[in-house]
Formats: structure tokens, sequence, C-alpha cells
């Protein structure tokens, strides 16, 4: 089959690439000074369909099973959101304050576990607990965390925000669904179709989740301990205010690579 074809039909070489090494498991270098390659009857079914698959609007994540996130590789699945580069901020966020040994924290709405997978990854020491209403999400977050080998630092809980929680934590975090409900179905066929609609959906005005996250996170954040959500690029200024009215200090908007608001932190007085 040759290469060249295969990046025509994707209008991508980089797809082409992940498409290819994902189902030969040659590498990318095999790639490089070779057009023709050889691929048994099954390799080339199972190529036609991803192929096909993407042509339809699937992420190549989603046909693969595996997406990049801060260096890592993670299982992703249709069950969960795709981890993307503009996450990265919050991890950013937490990551620039100075924290003990033991600190301990929650991630509501875990998803993939990327955030607070990563987090435990970077922070050694640290502890943490993962929670989601999808028990589908928390079996893909759990692999996840066998895979970082973590596994022996976080807890998982299918839980709907607090509901289940009855601990106390030095950090929470969340990236919780903002986009208004009314622009879903505008959202780019990757997304609106391949991300669970429930990690999108925030409601009429994508505030939803924070209403029902700020008036409860105090009651299971340590005084001094820190919050880090994220939400869209047009909403810091809202959900700031959200803030504010919990008497938090120290409330700060952090920017993505893009230069857009991404992440709000503030801490516990």
């Amino acid at each position: 089959m040759r290469l060249r074809d295969i990046s025509k039909k994707l209008n991508s070489s980089l797809e082409m690439r992940m498409l290819v090494t994902h189902v030969t498991e040659l590498s990318n270098a095999d790639l490089i000074s070779v057009d023709d390659i050889d691929l048994t009857a099954q390799q080339k079914l199972q190529l036609d369909d991803f192929i096909q698959q993407r042509l339809n609007g699937r992420p190549i994540s989603k046909i693969i099973g595996k997406k990049e996130f801060y260096g890592r590789e993670f299982i992703v699945s249709d069950d969960v959101l795709d981890p993307r580069p503009d996450s990265e901020t919050l991890i950013e966020a937490i990551l620039k304050r100075n924290h003990n040994n033991n600190t301990r924290i929650l991630d509501l709405g875990a998803g993939s576990g990327c955030l607070i997978l990563t987090l435990l990854a970077e922070l050694p020491n640290a502890m943490g607990m993962a929670v989601d209403i999808s028990s589908k999400a928390l079996e893909i977050a759990e692999q996840n965390a066998e895979n970082l080998g973590v596994q022996s630092r976080v807890q998982f809980a299918q839980s709907d925000w607090f509901e289940s929680i009855e601990d106390k934590f030095d950090i929470i975090i969340s990236n919780p669904p903002y986009i208004e409900s009314k622009v879903i179905l505008d959202l780019d066929i990757d997304v609106r179709d391949y991300d669970p609609n429930i990690a999108l959906d925030g409601g009429g005005d994508g505030l939803n989740p924070y209403r029902v996250i700020l008036p409860q996170v105090k009651q299971y954040l340590n005084h001094g301990g820190m919050i880090a959500l994220e939400h869209g690029y047009d909403q810091c200024g809202r959900i700031k205010r959200l803030v504010e009215n919990e008497g938090f200090i120290e409330i700060k908007c952090h920017q993505d690579l893009g230069g857009h608001d991404r992440v709000i932190s503030a801490i516990h007085k």
C-alpha cells in the first residue's frame, strides 16, 4: 500500500503515520524512507476501516484508543472526553504553587483521569481521588492509573460531583462541562459526535456545573487549599464573580497557549 495515497486521502501525513504505525507496529522511523509497505490481509482490512472512520469524522484518538497529554499517553474511548492541550493549563497552574509531601487532590468529573493522574505523576508524594458519574469513564481512568504506575496513590469513586465525598482535600480540580446547550449542535463533528455529551453540555449559559461545585467546595477543601477549574475562553469573568461570592482569595485567571483565559484558580482563606 502506498503511503502517499493514504496521506492524500486523509489530507494529512501525520494522521497517515498514526494509523499505519498503530496497525502495523512499525515506527515513524520505519516510514521515513519508504512509500510502499506490505500489509497482511487483516492489516489492510483494519487500515481501510480506520481510514473510513477518520473520513467520517471520528477522531484519530478514538480510532486508535489513545491520546498524549502532558507528555504521557492515555487510553481514551467514546466514554471520556479527549484530553486536550488547553487542559495542560490547569496542570501548570497547580505546579506553580509549592505543595507539601502529603498533598491530597480531588478531581471532580475525572473522565480519562488525565488531570489528576498527571498531577500524581508530577507530584510523587501526593495522593488523590478521582470521581465521575460514569462508571465506564472510571474504568478508563483506572487503566490509565495502572499504566502510569500511580494506582497505589489514587482512589476512584462513582459520584455526582460531591455526592459520595466525605473527606477533605488540599487541592480540588475539575474540567466540568462548560459549553452552552444551544451551541452543542454547532461543534465540530469530532467533538459533537464522539465526545460524551454529558462532558460537554454546561446548560443554558454553560455555567451550571460551577453553580453546583462552588457553593459546596469549601466543605471539602482544607483552609489554605486551592481550587482550579477549567472553563471556556470567554467565561472567566463570570466564574470569577461566582468564586468571589464564596469568599475565596488569590483568584487568578490562567491563559492557555493561545492566550485565552482557560483556568481559574483560588485559595480557601
